[in-house]
């Protein structure tokens, strides 16, 4: 009797055991199946040159990439991004989001692909989550008129392609109202130096003369018009330029530059109010003296890239004006070229929160804005 009803319970188990793995090839069949499905179908209109997903939707983001076209360079793993699809060549760029008609919440975000006359597949796909953590963009919500950067989009590879992936973001309203934004990236299969490409593109590398250069910062008090102005140094400052004007409908006029402050050169005619400027209530230059600022592009008169101060990076962007001045004795075009400017920065995205009223009650007239302005004009001159 025992023996049968051990025998009976083999065969119950065998039985569940077979159901559930005919199950589960079933679930997982028709996951592939509808995976499949959402590939074939991202592009069903063919007379149409957008995908589904991307048709009828009003355009209420800015979404670009830096550097676009983009080549690929030999990986030499010293990236500093953790990936699973390291291959023997990078494709290196940024990817850059910005709402222009009010806050925005993030829905999906991703990338469809082209790289056979079929046309658009879908490539990679993220959530509200996912965006918030690749975009550094908190809660997933977009603040009008704030850049948001996704700076290690790499590609990776064994082999050299080339391909076009036209990258989008949904993000609805307060009223629920989608809005799209998207650009397309291009990646070649040539594999050339970073020389080849600044020949190939007019880009002339250029160092700033710090000695011509000029730099004052002003903070502003809370109540009334009262304000402080001073300067600031540059330690270095170097950028590639391809000889155009940071025109209104131009984009890529300068591709990548690193500008290096010199903290210790903070300065205003009352000193203590320099050295206060100088000590932990502030910018703490004993233990921060540098503090950078990334360029990684200029789209349509807007500089855009990293400002890290006090050892905390944030995305910025801000208008400029690019002037050029030939040497008569020089035949080249452009041998100098002056950056005018102003950054507006927030000091408590950086940690500085000494007397900010967001973070101090009653404060009265002590308390002094967050943001404060850095006026610049910048004299570069081309390294020959």
């Amino acid at each position: 009797m025992k023996r049968n009803h051990l025998l009976f319970q083999i065969l119950l188990f065998s039985i569940i055991s077979f159901f559930s793995q005919s199950n589960n090839k079933i679930v997982a069949q028709n996951q592939q199946n509808t995976k499949q499905n959402i590939q074939q179908n991202a592009w069903s209109d063919k007379t149409r040159i957008l995908p589904d997903t991307l048709r009828r939707v009003p355009v209420g983001i800015t979404l670009y990439h830096s550097p676009n076209p983009n080549y690929p360079e030999i990986n030499d793993t010293k990236t500093d991004i953790k990936t699973t699809n390291n291959g023997k060549y990078v494709w290196k760029h940024s990817t850059f989001v910005r709402a222009e008609t009010e806050d925005l919440e993030v829905v999906a975000a991703g990338s469809f692909i082209w790289f056979s006359e079929k046309g658009w597949f879908t490539n990679v796909q993220y959530d509200k989550k996912e965006f918030s953590e690749k975009f550094a963009c908190k809660n997933g919500v977009l603040k009008k008129g704030e850049v948001y950067c996704f700076k290690n989009n790499f590609r990776f590879g064994d082999n050299l392609y080339g391909g076009d992936a036209l990258w989008f973001v949904l993000a609805k309203d307060k009223n629920g109202k989608i809005y799209k934004g998207m650009g397309l990236i291009e990646t070649e299969d040539q594999l050339i130096n970073t020389k080849d490409v600044a020949k190939n593109t007019n880009q002339k590398s250029y160092e700033v003369n710090n000695d011509l250069s000029k730099i004052n910062w002003t903070g502003y008090g809370e109540i009334g018009d009262y304000s402080l102005t001073g300067t600031i140094k540059l330690k270095t400052g170097n950028f590639q330029f391809d000889g155009k004007k940071a025109r209104a409908n131009s984009f890529n006029d300068i591709f990548t530059g690193l500008f290096v402050f010199d903290m210790t050169t903070i300065s205003h005619t009352e000193k203590s109010l320099e050295n206060h400027l100088k000590n932990e209530d502030f910018f703490e230059v004993s233990k921060f003296p540098t503090a950078t600022f990334e360029l990684v592009s200029v789209q349509k008169g807007n500089a855009f890239g990293f400002l890290t101060i006090k050892n905390i990076k944030k995305n910025i962007s801000f208008p400029i004006n690019i002037t050029e001045k030939n040497d008569p004795k020089d035949s080249q075009k452009g041998n100098q070229i002056t950056i005018n400017g102003i950054i507006p920065v927030d000091r408590t995205l950086f940690g500085i929160t000494y007397n900010s009223k967001n973070f101090f009650k009653d404060l009265g007239d002590n308390a002094i804005k967050n943001i404060f302005d850095l006026k610049f004009e910048i004299v570069a001159e081309k390294v020959k």
